[in-house]
């Protein structure tokens, strides 16, 4: 891996927030108490009671017997068994990018969406061009014996599929359907993407997978909690807020992430 501060253009994955304003409204949205869930005083509205309700739907059901000894005091973390099963189904569809470069080659995130499609940084591959000499890489990463696996290397095929906004920072591009060495895609499946709102809410913990720095594949659990930010003159709609907590997830060169909620919906991407 290449050191990308000896680049001629170097292509910084992590992008430093400047904004005095959103940092301190993510500080009061946040509390005091990075470990507690921030009360909120204000009536909920009818669309928050909505989104409540589809994200009830989705979780899984809870039972509780009205004659047994145990009791949750507080608000309990438990999660069904599944969600490691399911999260290793997820992680399965996110790749390292590799993108090689004059000076070197430097690195992202990225996940299937659906059959052959993947999404990214438009940062990470801003055009045609970049796209054409990029690979996708699955599989890099340790298994349960702690071995590290060889990357499974895919060809990117932006001739039959590109789409890049770089306002968004988001970009779409075809994966070729084998491996250089035989390997089928659809083996790695896919993170579907709904467009239902509701999927995560405020409060909610989110999951974040990533190949920090070009190394191999990890995961951030219980790090990242939604916060919902409402500063006057910003449309901050399109965008899901979670600062950091206990500890700083990403790490320079780590770029664009699928961020899952506990039942493993996408609710979005993560960017620094």
């Amino acid at each position: 891996m290449s050191d990308l501060t000896d680049l001629a253009d170097p292509r910084l994955d992590l992008v430093t927030s400047t904004d005095r304003k959103l940092a301190e409204a993510m500080a009061a949205a946040r509390g005091t108490s990075p470990g507690v869930a921030v009360s909120r005083n204000a009536a909920p509205t009818v669309g928050s009671i909505e989104r409540l309700q589809i994200r009830r739907d989705l979780l899984e059901p809870r039972q509780s017997d009205p004659t047994g000894f145990e009791r949750v005091i507080g608000k309990s973390d438990l999660t069904a068994i599944n969600y490691l099963e399911r999260g290793k189904r997820a992680a399965a569809a996110v790749c390292r990018i590799r993108v090689p470069s004059p000076g070197g080659e430097w690195y992202g995130t990225g996940f299937l969406v659906g059959p052959r499609l993947l999404m990214t940084n438009a940062h990470v591959l801003g055009s045609g061009s970049e796209a054409g000499q990029a690979e996708a890489e699955f599989g890099f990463e340790h298994d349960i014996d702690g071995v590290l696996g060889s990357p499974i290397q895919f060809n990117l095929m932006p001739q039959e599929i590109f789409f890049s906004d770089s306002q968004a920072d988001v970009t779409f591009v075809s994966v070729a359907p084998v491996s250089d060495n035989g390997v089928p895609l659809e083996r790695f499946g896919w993170l579907s993407l709904l467009p239902l709102s509701g999927k995560a809410v405020d409060g909610e913990w989110v999951t974040i997978i990533q190949h920090p720095g070009g190394g191999p594949k990890q995961i951030s659990i219980g790090a990242n909690q939604i916060v919902n930010l409402d500063l006057k003159g910003l449309n901050l709609a399109a965008f899901i807020h979670y600062p950091w907590c206990r500890r700083y997830p990403f790490q320079p060169t780590t770029s664009w992430n699928p961020t899952g909620s506990l039942t493993s919906l996408r609710v979005g991407q993560s960017r620094a």
